[in-house]
């Protein structure tokens, strides 16, 4: 999955690797909410800088996250 505001952009550019791309998802909270719920294992996030600090933010409604300066 893809998400953010440049969600489509990325999932154009991963296509071009050949990466195969399940959803697309410009709402980061929408796309977190589903991550979860579809998570039946440990899974990685990658993101931007600005985008993990988003996404943190949002997790606290979930689990501790650990503050970052």
């Amino acid at each position: 999955m893809v998400s953010g505001i440049r969600a489509y952009d990325m999932a154009l550019r991963l296509q071009y690797d050949e990466v195969k791309v399940g959803a697309v998802e410009p709402n980061l909270e929408k796309a977190l909410k589903q991550f979860l719920k579809n998570s039946t294992r440990p899974q990685r996030i990658f993101c931007t800088y600005t985008a993990m600090l988003a996404i943190r933010k949002k997790l606290k409604k979930y689990t501790s996250v650990e503050r970052v300066l």
